[in-house]
């Protein structure tokens, strides 16, 4: 297009340098026509020249009709371009916005997916978190249920001891109080005897003393 204009402007220009030649010519050619109706009698020669500068008249209103083309051809064409230019900018504008939107629109479709890995991360960490409270509770109620079990059979086991040295202790005060109460009961046998003979004694002392 860049090519198109450059060989527009090179004939415009052309056209204007004839139109500038034809203007002068047309101007030499009134300043002909003043100077020779200053005369009072035209020779031939002179009324050839009038009949000249009068062709040149009717050339020079055709010539100012096509330069009023060319300059109404011209603004036209300057007006089709300043056209063509503004369409093409107002293009170029809204290409340049439908970019723009488009890449808002990329960059807003690239938040979202980092957005959305970020809370799918988030997510994963929260259920891998969760499994891992959830596996050390279960390892924490284990421990706790062993080692509630393992109080419970050494509670059975101390009083189980307990009971048994309690019947051991029971056994071995029933059988101090057995031996003890044999050892009374030798002891007041022994002293019953003693009272008996004693008293047998004096039985006999009263008996010879009545002798």
């Amino acid at each position: 297009m860049s090519e198109r204009r450059r060989k527009a402007g090179l004939t415009n220009r052309a056209v204007a340098w004839v139109a500038a030649g034809l203007l002068h010519a047309l101007i030499i050619a009134v300043l002909l026509i003043n100077f020779t109706s200053d005369r009072e009698t035209i020779d031939p020669f002179d009324a050839e020249k009038v009949d000249t500068v009068k062709a040149s008249v009717i050339d020079e209103s055709q010539i100012k009709d096509q330069q009023e083309k060319i300059k109404q051809q011209e603004k036209d064409k300057k007006d089709k371009e300043r056209r063509e230019r503004e369409r093409l900018k107002k293009l170029e504008q809204e290409a340049a916005k439908k970019e723009q939107e488009l890449k808002d629109l990329e960059q807003k479709q690239k938040d979202e997916k980092e957005k959305a890995a970020e809370l799918e991360a988030e997510r994963k960490a929260i259920a891998l978190q969760k499994k891992k409270d959830e596996e050390e509770a279960k390892k924490e109620a284990e421990k706790r249920k062993k080692e509630e079990e393992k109080r419970k059979k050494e509670e059975a086991e101390r009083k189980k001891k307990i009971e048994r040295e309690a019947a051991a202790e029971r056994q071995r005060i029933e059988k101090e109080n057995e031996e003890t109460r044999k050892r009374e009961q030798r002891l007041k046998e022994l002293l019953d005897a003693e009272e008996a003979a004693k008293q047998n004694k004096e039985a006999d002392r009263r008996a010879k003393e009545r002798t």
